[in-house]
């Protein structure tokens, strides 16, 4: 799960970020950094995903699965190259996955993606990775609140209501909102979970009053897990950045790929097919602002 990328990366550009150190099968598909017309001449591009980021990107007995991962091969059916993905794990922040996805790989077996997405679409984050080009916004990301309508019936309150217990994903942006909300008054109110899955189940079972996590996150394990969650966007305020526009990846010797992927995001905008691959993960597409 991208939660330290997502929070404690994105917590210093952002305000936000999210991160993922490469863990993928030695594979000689994978190995070493290539130039646009070496995958070209292959006709293979490689695609890593957050292997724990439901329902954005995971891995599931048949292979990797999720939003991304549709997005993935959306894209790279339309510029006519075969996708091959493989695995990352989250690291402490977007530079560490950028370096080990995309422009330098994996230490152990060397894997190396061409193309990466989810990452944060920022200009600090591109100044930090001069070897990428940051290119192609999807999607718009945010923060929500889930209550239980009957412990919280009016809502949030943080000046309100720090008796109450909030379900949280360590170490991600709402956690250590929390740790500091209020003059540090909210601290003890965190519940820490470590998948947001986890948090949504305590939330049905009525072990936590509320949980702050990703917006698709809540929409997509909601109905499931907590179908009389009442559900609002939710806005921390100050140095933390609520909201933040999702893009892509490619290293600097790959230039083409900024045009050709961003010519199929901006198609598969127009035409309705980003809308309908979220759709189908149960999750609200947001343009991204421009």
């Amino acid at each position: 799960m991208p939660n330290r990328r997502a929070f404690l990366g994105l917590a210093g550009s952002l305000a936000a970020g999210l991160a993922l150190p490469a863990r993928a099968r030695a594979d000689i598909d994978t190995l070493g950094p290539l130039r646009y017309d070496t995958i070209r001449e292959r006709g293979i591009l490689r695609i890593p995903y957050y292997e724990d980021f439901a329902p954005y990107s995971w891995t599931a007995p048949d292979g990797p699965r999720g939003i991304d991962v549709a997005v993935g091969r959306e894209v790279a059916q339309r510029i006519k190259l075969t996708p091959s993905f493989f695995p990352l794990v989250a690291g402490e922040k977007i530079d560490d996955d950028l370096r080990n996805g995309i422009w330098r790989g994996n230490l152990i077996d060397r894997s190396v993606g061409d193309l990466m997405f989810h990452v944060p679409y920022d200009r600090q984050i591109q100044i930090n990775n001069d070897l990428t080009v940051l290119f192609g916004p999807y999607f718009e990301e945010g923060f929500a609140i889930a209550t239980d309508p009957d412990k919280l019936p009016g809502g949030f309150d943080p000046e309100a209501d720090e008796d109450k217990r909030i379900g949280v994903e360590i170490d991600t942006l709402p956690d250590f909102w929390l740790s500091s909300a209020n003059g540090g008054r909210m601290r003890n109110a965190a519940v820490h979970f470590l998948r947001p899955l986890e948090a949504m189940q305590a939330l049905g079972a009525g072990e936590v009053d509320a949980v702050i996590l990703q917006s698709a996150q809540i929409e997509a394990f909601g109905p499931q897990h907590a179908p009389r969650a009442s559900v609002r966007p939710f806005i921390m305020g100050g140095m933390f950045r609520s909201r933040w526009t999702v893009g892509c990846a490619v290293r600097e010797t790959c230039r083409p790929f900024v045009y050709e992927v961003g010519d199929a995001l901006g198609a598969m905008a127009e035409d309705g097919t980003l809308r309908r691959i979220f759709a189908d993960a149960g999750v609200t597409w947001l343009a991204p602002q421009r």
